[in-house]
């Protein structure tokens, strides 16, 4: 049974693996369509959006029968297969998450006109975000901690980014540069850039954790390993 659940473990891992390549793709769409309307790009990530969330409930299926098979027939599983496990069924309801805010892009801006106004640190901002869940999938693949760790550390400059962006609209509005409905489509994307940045870091401990073992949380001194502290 161990060989049989390792088997089924590696196949969960390449579920994940193929489904973060779909949440990648559904949010490069939608920061395409957010950008400049693309009727064709707002149909594929209908599409993907569906075959994301029946892959969902399949991979959360998967993994229970799994466990459960292992449970009825007692096998030894070791630490780190366990963690796996878990981590897998963890990472595959951030991504899920991940697509709806890139959906939720896409359906905040359907009435947005005039969106070439929209600033050069917005357009960075979400090829950043993009970047990001780039690096989440690979560390997730590779089974990289290393890399993990750079996700971890681009959370704050995300923030950093979404206040510039709010600071910026907030000025054009009031010098009358800006109309009041795009400033709050650009505010409404920049929190969501930072809020799939903050899924990719949940993937990010996770990875962390299934690798080493290690628990790390952010604080105000930055990301540390708390796994001691319990």
């Amino acid at each position: 049974m161990p060989d049989t659940f390792q088997a089924e473990l590696d196949r969960l891992r390449q579920e994940i693996v193929a489904q973060g390549d779909r949440v990648l793709r559904t949010v490069s769409l939608a920061f395409d369509v957010a950008f400049k309307e693309d009727g064709d790009s707002a149909s594929e990530i209908q599409s993907l959006e569906r075959e994301i969330d029946r892959v969902d409930v399949d991979i959360e299926r998967h993994a229970v029968k799994t466990l459960s098979e292992a449970t009825r027939e007692g096998a030894a599983l070791d630490e780190r297969q366990v963690r796996t496990l878990l981590v897998i069924v963890k990472i595959n309801n951030e991504l899920e998450r991940i697509a709806d805010l890139g959906v939720d892009v896409v359906e905040r801006g359907s009435t947005v006109d005039d969106r070439a106004a929209m600033p050069l640190t917005l357009k960075v901002m979400a090829n950043s975000t993009i970047g990001i869940v780039r690096d989440t999938n690979r560390a997730a693949a590779q089974g990289d901690p290393a890399l993990a760790n750079i996700v971890l550390k681009c959370e704050d400059a995300m923030e950093g980014f979404r206040l510039e962006v709010m600071r910026a609209a907030e000025r054009d509005v009031r010098e009358g540069s800006l109309t009041v409905e795009l400033a709050q489509f650009m505010q409404s994307l920049a929190a969501r850039c930072v809020s799939i940045a903050d899924h990719c870091s949940n993937i990010a401990e996770q990875i962390i954790y299934a690798e080493t073992g290690k628990i790390v949380r952010h604080t105000d001194e930055g990301w540390v390993d708390v796994t001691q502290n319990g």
